[in-house]
This record gives C-alpha cells, sequence and structure tokens, in this order.
C-alpha cells in the first residue's frame, strides 16, 4: 500500500511528465553517425587518451576509445533511451525504465572497461559537484595514465549526451568539480555521522525535540511570534512542484507556510536540509 505522500510524489511525477509530454516530442536519441564522423571521434578519442602519459600503450589506447564509444551505443539500446538524459531519469524514478541513470552507465561502462585488464591505464570512478549550491551531483568513470590522479585524466561520461559519448580533460570539465568517488562517500558518511549526533539522547538538539514533545501532548496554545524547526508543531498548507536531476527527485514547496512556537528560552534556527547515500 502506498502512503499518502507516496500518492502524492507519483502524481508531481505524473504532472511533470504530461508537461514534458505536451511541450515536446519523445523519441529515441539517434545513436547513428555517419562512417566518416564515427572514424573521426575514434582518432580524436584515441589520441586525447595517448596524451595523458608518454608510457601509454598505442594499442591499450586504442582498444579503450572503440570500447567507449562503442559500449556506450550499446548501453544507450539496453536502457530503452527516451527523450533527453533527465526526461530518461524520470523515467526511471517512475518505474516506467529499469535502469539509465549517471550511475547505472558508470557502473556498466567502467565494468566492461575493467575487463581488458589494462596495463598502461588507470580506471577511475568520480562524482562531481557533491554539496554545491546549485549544480545537481554527477558520476562518471575517468581515465588517467598508470599510477595518476584522476585531475591528470579524462572524463568519459556516456549519460550526457544518451549514449553518444562525451570526454574532455578533468580539469577542462566546465561546470564539474571532480573528485575521487571513495573520497566523497567518505564525506557523505563523515556528514551522516555528525547530523545523527545532534539528535542523539542527552544532545541539546534531542533534549529540545523531548520537551516539545511533551508541550504538544498537552496542547499549549503557540504563540503566533515564534518559529521552531520542531516537526510536531508544523501545520503546513502545499502546493507541491518537483525538479527532477539525473540522480533523484528533489520535491520543493514553494508556497509552504508552517505556524509552529518557541520552546522556552531556546534560539530558534531552522534548517532544511536534504541528501542522499549511494555506497
Amino acid at each position: 500500500m502506498l502512503s499518502d505522500f507516496q500518492r502524492k510524489v507519483r502524481l508531481c511525477l505524473a504532472i511533470a511528465m504530461l508537461l514534458v509530454l505536451s511541450s515536446c516530442a519523445i523519441t529515441a536519441p539517434s545513436l547513428e553517425l555517419p562512417p566518416a564522423v564515427e572514424s573521426r571521434r575514434l582518432n580524436q578519442l584515441d589520441q586525447s587518451i595517448q596524451a595523458l602519459g608518454t608510457d601509454i600503450n598505442p594499442a591499450e589506447s586504442k582498444r579503450a576509445a572503440n570500447i567507449a564509444i562503442q559500449y556506450s551505443r550499446t548501453l544507450a539500446q539496453e536502457y530503452d533511451l527516451i527523450g533527453s538524459p533527465l526526461f530518461h531519469n524520470l523515467m526511471v524514478q517512475i518505474g516506467l525504465r529499469k535502469r539509465g541513470l549517471c550511475i547505472d552507465w558508470t557502473t556498466d561502462l567502467m565494468a566492461r572497461l575493467r575487463q581488458e585488464n589494462f596495463r598502461s591505464l588507470e580506471l577511475h570512478r568520480a562524482i562531481a559537484n557533491y554539496e554545491t549550491l546549485f549544480q545537481f551531483e554527477h558520476s562518471s568513470v575517468i581515465v588517467s595514465a598508470r599510477g595518476s590522479s584522476i585531475e591528470q585524466g579524462l572524463v568519459l561520461d556516456p549519460w550526457r549526451n544518451s549514449g553518444q559519448l562525451f570526454w574532455a580533460p578533468t580539469l577542462l570539465d566546465k561546470g564539474y568539480r571532480w573528485k575521487p568517488r571513495a573520497e566523497v562517500l567518505k564525506l557523505k558518511r563523515i556528514n551522516q555521522a555528525a547530523a545523527e549526533k545532534k539528535t542523539r539522547p542527552g544532545t541539546l538538539a534531542h533534549e529540545t525535540l523531548a520537551r516539545g514533545s511533551l508541550a504538544h501532548k498537552r496542547n499549549k496554545p503557540p504563540p503566533s511570534d515564534h518559529v521552531v524547526s520542531n516537526r510536531n508543531y508544523q501545520r503546513c498548507s502545499l502546493e507541491p512542484c518537483s525538479v527532477f536531476n539525473h540522480r533523484c527527485m528533489i520535491l520543493s514547496f514553494p508556497q509552504l507556510e508552517v505556524e509552529t512556537y518557541a520552546l522556552e528560552d531556546q534560539e530558534i534556527v531552522r534548517c532544511w536540509r536534504f541528501s542522499m547515500l549511494r555506497s
């Protein structure tokens, strides 16, 4: 059984989908390129990989370039892509497609490249824009010379152009601040632990919430000039809309009205934070 919240979320998704469908034609992206264009792209990627280091094996570079381009198109067919990358993400979120988020592209392309057991190349999983306010988190594969960092590598991103591989030097990939995946996941665990610690028994936040819950049970009348972050006091009038990125769905409430009141002499602090962990 779906909860009321889940039903509202699905309704928002359905409305958003209808709006998109009414504004543009939804067709599968074209993956076929003229032979001359295809050959030029393969040569360009091969040269870009070879330029990462003087010790790179030319045969490995050429093989990596061919796999990255060809297998990205194979994945597009396996995911049964529809529309733009963001629209396809929406289809995944509401269950009309099984896979095709950026993390799926990264996982599958990385697995295929690792089958080659490259000796002169190193493959990295990277995440961009974690904790960046106005940009969405993104995942991709980065290839570098053996022993080099991701900053010295080349981004291989099949998601961005719906199966037509995008590549660029890591530091020149405009709008993306790439970090090693392990580093970002460690930071997420630290942030999660810090957030959980604030609400453990014995902390000020926990005691404040406990007093708030007790006061709520006693039905004390709320003053009209104070606001507190205790959800026990929130009476909300919501007109939800939705914003979608390639990893997840974010609900925003532009007309959120919250009526709450202060607890004793505590300072009023209200914080809104949403985050996701994926190992």
